[in-house]
């Protein structure tokens, strides 16, 4: 999450004292189920070291590949801001922030924070993660999670928007009406998320429950991507991949833009050194 952005809906007061008393979800067998913490994924945030870089991913995404803006770019103090529309979640570049906030400065650009959807509102979240017994902040209009089994310095997990369709319904329709831009793009398939430890995997899997597993490490939140958990060092996120209506199309458009890195049978990758060092892989 990038920590301030403007223009998104927040919840009411009058639905966050009602949510408070609706912290059970009764299962489809009668039983009662685990409370949601979450309803979907609504942003990737992508920090940077530099005005430079935050310039460049901001051009790249809006200009070259042409996904619409969720609001226009912003600046606070030192902070750039900016979010497009990439089907299904909003991708954020933004920064710089301070060298303390990550393991190692060496890194042009990282995929940094995952920022959910309310299930019901804050306090509705935050009871159903207290369910789980995973630490968070006092509610207020955002819920941070700061258990140290899922917080970490190269990550950061949160909550921070209501369950609002219509403060993503313009740039959906632009997406579509372009036809996906020239990448071809319907939404991000794939998020792949590195857990360090087995404590870190368990608690991941308690926040995102009752949402589907759709493999052994793998959870659907709503339409959003797939998350997918890859055993790795450090905890963060470690690429993406973009679904696209053909692959040798969004191939042809990338070799043309100078932007086609690596190719296998099954998906290709946006060139590492003009994406920051960011893995983004693309397929159908």
């Amino acid at each position: 999450m990038c920590r301030r952005r403007p223009g998104w809906t927040r919840w009411s007061i009058w639905a966050v004292l009602l949510s408070a008393a609706l912290l059970v979800v009764p299962a489809a067998s009668g039983e009662a189920g685990p409370t949601p913490v979450v309803s979907w994924l609504h942003t990737q945030s992508i920090h940077v070291r530099s005005h430079a870089i935050h310039d460049s991913l901001h051009e790249l995404l809006a200009e070259t590949l042409q996904l619409p803006r969720t609001y226009e770019p912003v600046q606070y103090g030192d902070k750039k801001y900016v979010a497009v529309w990439a089907g299904n979640i909003a991708l954020e570049p933004c920064g710089p922030y301070p060298p303390g906030d990550y393991l190692s400065t060496d890194f042009e650009a990282m995929f940094y924070g995952l920022t959910f959807a309310f299930a019901e509102s804050a306090v509705a979240s935050a009871a159903a993660l207290d369910e789980r017994g995973i630490g968070h902040a006092e509610p207020t209009d955002v819920v941070r999670i700061e258990d140290e089994d899922l917080k970490a310095p190269n990550v950061y997990v949160g909550i921070g928007y209501g369950d609002d369709p219509e403060g993503v319904r313009e740039p959906r329709a632009l997406l579509e009406a372009r036809k996906g831009g020239p990448l071809g793009l319907l939404r991000v398939d794939e998020i792949r998320v590195g857990y360090s430890d087995e404590a870190n995997l368990r608690k991941w899997t308690a926040f995102l429950q009752p949402h589907p597993r759709v493999g052994e490490r793998a959870f659907r939140v709503a339409d959003g991507p797939v998350l997918r958990f890859v055993e790795n060092d450090v905890k963060q996120v470690l690429g993406i991949t973009l679904k696209v209506r053909s692959v040798e199309k969004a191939a042809a458009f990338l070799r043309e833009q100078g932007l086609l890195g690596d190719v296998t049978v099954d998906s290709l990758e946006l060139d590492r050194d003009r994406v920051h060092g960011l893995q983004i892989l693309v397929g159908e």
